[in-house]
């Protein structure tokens, strides 16, 4: 708390009045709302705000500098903002930070500028929100306030379908139909597949597919098997893509997952085939981005750390 408190207001003081009476989470509630709409009072428990995917925090379970909260979302992504009566702006700074939720600690960061101090979460955290009993705050090591999660869950369920999509609009979407051109092919491909999931459960899969000409001598086909989240998790289908060379070219599986929503990079490609981006269905995780490693499709940071890695073996 010393640290981040000698970051925003530029000066050391005595420990006890790092925590209390300071400026340097300053930040107005209209902030935590959508343009316009009034703020709203904290109370003993998580508040819907007047709009918007935004929740507000309860008053802090303990006395410090930080006076309330809030907790919002915009394009899946979640992140809290704190405040507290400002006294002077303060640079844009960012520092350690540790978010804990029933004693168990999420490292995060902090973004300050001009009083405020964001973190952003993970959205699987929201679970641990919806379900945990405390939430605290860290600085740089040093406790900074603590909350009480009450009425999170419902209110948190409340807020949530109202966060806005993430934007892909950079990409060109893959839509996957029950009465694409490429149905018979993809179900061939996925006939044993659908064998499997028959004999686990009981129950016909639903196959959907769609075809992508990636150059005049290849092309690939995406083919997805939906029906339960017991057998194929959270999203209940699963997604494959297969590629082939020439007109009577083989079919081979490139790439495997749960089920997304996918995309195709069209800036970026290796040896013509385009990189892929996924995103979970359902919101929240950021997308993730496959590139052609000459065989098949491999998620890119690998792909980039394995090619550094084999350069510094070399050197």
């Amino acid at each position: 708390m010393a640290q981040l408190t000698e970051i925003i207001e530029g000066a050391a003081e005595p420990a006890g009045n790092r925590i209390a009476g300071r400026g340097w989470l300053g930040f107005c509630a209209a902030a935590f709302l959508l343009a316009g709409a009034p703020p709203a009072m904290a109370g003993d428990r998580w508040e819907e705000a007047g709009s918007g995917a935004v929740a507000i925090l309860p008053v802090p379970l303990k006395a410090t500098a930080i006076t309330g909260g809030s907790f919002s979302c915009a394009e899946q992504r979640w992140s809290f903002r704190l405040r507290v009566e400002a006294t002077s702006a303060a640079p844009r700074q960012v520092t350690d930070a540790v978010v804990a939720i029933d004693g168990v600690d999420l490292p995060a960061k902090a973004s300050l500028s001009s009083g405020v101090a964001t973190i952003a979460i993970p959205f699987e955290t929201l679970e641990l929100l919806k379900a945990g009993n405390r939430l605290s705050f860290a600085f740089n090591g040093e406790p900074a306030t603590m909350f009480s999660l009450r009425g999170s869950r419902a209110v948190l369920d409340a807020v949530a379908p109202r966060c806005s999509e993430v934007d892909m609009s950079a990409y060109q979407s893959v839509a996957l139909s029950e009465t694409d051109q490429a149905i018979g092919t993809a179900a061939k491909l996925m006939a044993e597949e659908a064998a499997l999931f028959r004999k686990a459960t009981g129950k016909q899969p639903v196959l959907a597919a769609a075809s992508v000409k990636v150059a005049p001598d290849a092309e690939m086909v995406f083919a997805s098997l939906c029906g339960s989240s017991r057998y194929y998790g959270e999203s209940g289908c699963t997604l494959s893509g297969f590629a082939r060379q020439g007109a009577s070219g083989d079919w081979r599986e490139v790439y495997n997952s749960e089920g997304m929503a996918l995309y195709l990079d069209p800036k970026t490609s290796a040896d013509g085939w385009p990189d892929l981006v996924t995103l979970a269905q359902g919101g929240g995780a950021e997308p993730s981005h496959w590139m052609w490693n000459g065989l098949a499709y491999e998620i890119r940071e690998s792909a980039i750390a394995k090619d550094a890695e084999l350069r510094g073996a070399v050197q």
